[in-house]
């Protein structure tokens, strides 16, 4: 053949032709020696009694078709038994294990190549489940009970859907022997999912199914007489809630749909025998949906953390629960903090909660003295949802524009001679002394300008204080009455601007 040769060994007395394909064939130079001490099948193929044992020599090494196996796995396979770890890959994908298996049944290669294949059996959660196939399919080969009991559990435990059709993903031919273990696993995750006590699945050899587990999931009833059985999140956070159908119904449009008998879902609920029905919901939230719809409110929390708003305000945007929910939600919108305020204020919008949307604003307004940049607030803008954006802007036009009108109040209606036709300058004096009393509190322009308005109407209150009515003996107006007025008019704007509302929820719409 005419593609190049690989030098696995440059004193190689053999090349392996690995492969039909001209374009994915490879020619692999490599040791006779070093593959028949690794491998049963090597040694007799390469010994005196077969044709292509006889007559090698590392001067004029000799071709050995294998039009069967796969090129990249036969290379892999010849690294490892050349002790080339260099060149081995840290980890496997799951399509090249199950062709890795095929080499290793076939050529028994079972203890040389165990690290590589250990390490491709160290599976993570969000594998996908097709891959979780290939690897079983490995395992079956390579008879190992180590390697059945991993995958097995894994997909026990992280697989939803029916086993027969994860097998249809794969590509392969589904066999009976594949029926039979898809059985098997459905038996078993069914098992595991009515248990309330621990438990130990049986052991069983390769073929059959392989797994111990020592903790099932408790059902929280939300009623007793339920047809439906919730099952939610997976490992230590995940939940089975037994609840009935019609009340979900009763509350949203989607669950109408999902149990209404034209899906899956909907058909054949018993409460002799609650259906299962798997969410990839969070867990918590939906059992707080669940007991407000069932009106199980003595069990609803009374608090929530900002995340736990969010999340249960994500599930009820999903399933359209604004109305039913509106009911306890309130209590959970009530910010008392900036840690996390634009989370709250998008679980707000999710949820459609118009009061607790005008409080979170407000909070913002008062207490953010500059645009967020969500420092604070636990939340990169970039992953708020446009409507949170925009309330965000709108929030910091309405803080300047309340700070603008504060600054006219202080520093513009204080600076006018209310007293016409008055000689005397007390006027002046007066307004003298009202700047300096406001610089003496920190209340100046640009101090203003650097704070939050909490800030500000607190100094305001608590501090500052404005020349009374005086007497002039350069004045026949003996009593100031205008300016008294005008101490009092600038206190009550005061209070008047610090009484501002929040924004309304309509003003996204």
């Amino acid at each position: 053949m005419a593609f190049q040769t690989t030098e696995i060994s440059r004193t190689g007395d053999i090349v392996l032709v690995v492969g039909e394909d001209t374009k994915t064939a490879l020619r692999l130079r490599v040791e006779s020696y070093m593959l028949r001490r690794a491998s049963k099948a090597f040694d007799v193929m390469f010994g005196p009694r077969f044709g292509e044992g006889q007559n090698i020599t590392a001067s004029n090494p000799k071709d050995i078709p294998l039009p069967e196996d796969d090129p990249d796995m036969m290379k892999l396979v010849c690294h490892i038994l050349h002790f080339q770890s260099s060149v081995v890959p840290e980890t496997i994908c799951a399509s090249d294990t199950y062709k890795l298996a095929k080499l290793v049944d076939k050529y028994f290669l079972h203890d040389a190549v165990r690290l590589a294949l250990d390490r491709a059996f160290n599976i993570e959660a969000s594998m996908l489940s097709a891959d979780r196939i290939q690897l079983l399919r490995a395992a079956i080969l390579l008879q190992n009970d180590d390697y059945y009991k991993v995958v097995t559990k894994s997909m026990i435990m992280e697989c939803n859907g029916p086993y027969s059709g994860l097998y249809n993903e794969d590509g392969e031919e589904f066999t009976v022997e594949d029926h039979s273990l898809a059985s098997a696993l459905e038996v078993e995750r069914s098992r595991l999912r009515i248990l309330i006590t621990p438990t130990s699945f049986a052991s069983l050899q390769p073929g059959y199914l392989v797994i111990r587990l020592t903790m099932a999931v408790e059902t929280t009833n939300i009623v007793d007489r339920g047809d439906v059985i919730l099952v939610l999140g997976e490992g230590d956070t995940s939940l089975q809630l037994k609840v009935n159908s019609q009340m979900l119904r009763a509350g949203s449009e989607v669950f109408e749909a999902m149990f209404g008998g034209n899906f899956a879902e909907g058909q054949n609920l018993s409460y002799d025998k609650p259906k299962e029905v798997n969410l990839e919901d969070d867990p918590q939230a939906m059992k707080v949906i669940c007991l407000v719809l069932h009106f199980k409110y003595k069990q609803v929390p009374d608090l929530l953390d900002v995340q736990e708003v969010y999340n249960l305000a994500v599930v009820v945007d999903k399933y359209g629960l604004q109305e039913p929910l509106k009911v306890v939600v309130g209590q959970w919108l009530q910010p008392n903090s900036l840690e996390g305020v634009t989370l709250l204020l998008e679980a707000a919008i999710l949820l459609d909660h118009a009061v607790g949307f005008e409080e979170i604003t407000r909070y913002m307004i008062m207490h953010h003295h500059s645009f967020p940049n969500d420092r604070s607030s636990a939340r990169a803008l970039h992953d708020l949802s446009a409507e949170c954006l925009k309330a965000i802007v709108i929030t910091e036009r309405k803080r300047e524009q309340i700070r603008a009108t504060y600054s006219a109040a202080i520093f513009t209606d204080s600076m006018f001679n209310p007293v016409p036709g008055c000689q005397c300058g007390y006027a002046s004096r007066f307004q003298a002394r009202v700047m300096s009393n406001l610089r003496n509190v920190g209340v100046t322009p640009n101090y203003i300008a650097g704070v939050s308005l909490y800030t500000i109407f607190a100094l305001t209150r608590q501090k500052l204080t404005l020349p009374g009515p005086g007497l002039d003996p350069l004045c026949d107006k003996v009593n100031h009455a205008p300016m008294y007025w005008l101490r009092k008019k600038l206190i009550e704007n005061v209070e008047r601007i610090a009484d501002f509302s929040g924004i309304s929820l309509d003003w996204l719409k």
